[in-house]
C-alpha cells in the first residue's frame, strides 16, 4: 500500500514540478495532465498533435 502511495504522490510532485519549470521558460503556467487525466472523446486527438520533449 505504502509503495502505492509513494508511486501516486511521486507522480503529481514530478508532475508539479514540471508545470513550475515551463512556468519559468515560458512566463505562463501551462496545463499538464497524463494521458489518462484527457477527456476521452478528446484524448486521441491531443496525443496524435503531441510533441515529444
Amino acid at each position: 500500500m505504502r509503495e502505492h502511495r509513494d508511486e501516486i504522490y511521486g507522480g503529481y510532485f514530478a508532475l508539479t514540478g514540471f508545470a513550475l519549470g515551463g512556468e519559468d521558460l515560458l512566463t505562463v503556467f501551462p496545463q499538464v495532465t497524463t494521458p489518462n487525466g484527457l477527456k476521452h472523446r478528446m484524448r486521441e486527438r491531443i496525443l496524435s498533435e503531441a510533441v515529444a520533449m
